[in-house]
């Protein structure tokens, strides 16, 4: 009987596929890069098989839990955020300015 309930696990396992809803619920959570159907979590950098309770497995876990910002650090990243795009800006700014120069 531990045979065929292998097979049966093999077989639910492989026919798992990545539900792009689940961005809605778990901010932290993307499509796996690998073209795979996993899940990748973007705080552990990890990937997390394609169903819900082990989704939901990976959020209740310590190391989850210790990489995710409290309410405070996550309005901090938030405020910080506009100012990186600005320093592309003028990043880009800076190198077409100094492109120009040597022309």
């Amino acid at each position: 009987m531990a045979t065929s309930s292998k097979k049966w696990k093999a077989s639910y396992d492989s026919n798992s596929k990545y539900n792009s809803n689940w961005e809605k619920t778990y901010s932290w959570l993307k499509r796996s890069s690998d073209g795979s159907e996993a899940a990748y979590c973007k705080l552990c950098r990890c990937t997390v098989a394609p169903r819900i309770t082990s989704i939901s497995n990976h959020e209740k876990s310590e190391k989850h839990r210790m990489k995710t910002p409290s309410k405070s650090q996550s309005q901090l990243i938030t405020t910080i955020t506009p100012r990186q795009s600005n320093d592309k800006v003028k990043a880009a700014e800076l190198q077409l300015a100094v492109s120009n120069t040597h022309n």
